[in-house]
Order: structure tokens, then C-alpha cells, then sequence
């Protein structure tokens, strides 16, 4: 049966990559699982996964593409926003493979997994690793009826929204946490991504930070030896 295994690394605050990984948890069914048997019609219909620290949202779309949207607790930007760290778009090949026949995607509360199955023969298993921020997804397929002989190729994509540094939009302040220091400057900053590179690997990085202007308008200051201290 060919079998593709792939996982979605976070290494850093600000560093991912996708990578071949093998091994893993099985899929544990009970009596508090939540199964969706179609497609999401929206990002709304969603499953969780996480650590603690690392989360995602898994969907499968009506064209049968599975996204991954990634997020971290301290993903602070310059501004004091609590950042997305971007999304994955995995896609079977051929692409007819999914949805397929009798899909189910299903959330496995008795161990963090997430699995996504249908009569063509894919079996996709999604988790994150309690210990490390390290998110897998095990794609396996080939095994049903008529695809026996066929088998998949996985393709990912990273799907980036921060592609270029511009101000805040209507509303986006509001998420900004202490952006009212007026001479601080308020903006999107663009995300880097590192070309060419045999991973899929993209950074934010803060170039500035809002800190000290918020520290210097509630009379703080950090002394020495990098202590708290009043102006």
C-alpha cells in the first residue's frame, strides 16, 4: 500500500517547515468524538487540535483540499497582536481522491487525533505532539476499492496573507494591544520566505516592538541588569 507521511514542524516562534516523519498515535474512537461526514462549507466548520501552546484548525474543503491553521500562545507581533502563523493547504494527487465516497472526518478526544477517511482508501491522520510543537499528518491511501494499484502523491502549500507591510485596516487596531502610543508606528508587517529551500519554511520576524513606548507612557523603565524599576 503506498504511503505518504508528512509533518508540519514548528521549530521556533517564528520558524516552520514541512518534513518526512514516520510512526505515530492511532486514531481512538469513544463515546465523545465529533464527526463531520461532508466537507466544510466554511473555515467555521472546523476541528481543534493542540498542546497547550501549538493549535490548529483542520478542514477539508468542497474541492477537497485539507487546511491547517496554524497558531502559538506568544506569537506576539510588533504591534501587540496575537498573530496567526499562517496556514497549510494539503491536496491529494490525484485530487479526486477527496472528499470521495463516504467521507468522514472525525475529532478523537480520547487522544488529540484528528482523522479524515472515506471508500476510495485515504486514511489521513493528523496530531500534535504533547512535548514539542510539532504538528504531524500521517496520508496514507491506495487501499480501496478500484485504487488499489493507484496510490496518491501528497502536494502542501503554504497559503500566506501577510505578503506585504501596509497600516492598519478599519478594525485591525482593535487587536493591538496597547497601539495607542500615538509615536508608535501601526502596521502589518510583511512574513518572510526563505527561497530556494528543500522544506517549506516561512518567518515573522519584529523588527521593533511596542514595549518600550508602552513601559515609557506608564512611567517603567528596565534597569540594570535587566531589572523592573520605576522611571
Amino acid at each position: 500500500m503506498p504511503t505518504v507521511r508528512a509533518a508540519l514542524v514548528l521549530a521556533a516562534l517564528s520558524l516552520y517547515a514541512a518534513k518526512v516523519a514516520g510512526g505515530g498515535p492511532r486514531a481512538e474512537r469513544g463515546d465523545y468524538d465529533v464527526t463531520f461526514r461532508a466537507p466544510s462549507a466554511s473555515p467555521q466548520e472546523t476541528l481543534p487540535l493542540g498542546n497547550g501552546d501549538l493549535a490548529a484548525n483542520v478542514w477539508v474543503d468542497k474541492n477537497g483540499i485539507l487546511r491547517v491553521l496554524l497558531s502559538k500562545n506568544d506569537a506576539w507581533s510588533a504591534d501587540g497582536r496575537l498573530l496567526k502563523l499562517g496556514a497549510v493547504a494539503i491536496s491529494l494527487i490525484p485530487r479526486s481522491l477527496l472528499p470521495g465516497r463516504d467521507f468522514v472526518k472525525t475529532l478523537h478526544v480520547a487522544n488529540a487525533t484528528i482523522s479524515v477517511t472515506n471508500a476510495e482508501g485515504v486514511h489521513i491522520l493528523l496530531w500534535i505532539d504533547a512535548g514539542a510543537n510539532v504538528m504531524y499528518v500521517n496520508v496514507s491511501c491506495g487501499s480501496g476499492e478500484g485504487q488499489d494499484a493507484q496510490g496518491c502523491d501528497v502536494g502542501v502549500d503554504a497559503e500566506l496573507w501577510r505578503t506585504h507591510t501596509r497600516p492598519f485596516a478599519p478594525g485591525e487596531q482593535a487587536a493591538a494591544h496597547g497601539s495607542n502610543c500615538e509615536q508608535h508606528v501601526r502596521a502589518v508587517r510583511a512574513d518572510s520566505v526563505i527561497l530556494p529551500h528543500a522544506d517549506l519554511v516561512w518567518f515573522h520576524r519584529n523588527l521593533d516592538s511596542i514595549i518600550p513606548d508602552l513601559l515609557q507612557h506608564e512611567g517603567l523603565s528596565i534597569g540594570g541588569g535587566g531589572r523592573w524599576g520605576g522611571a
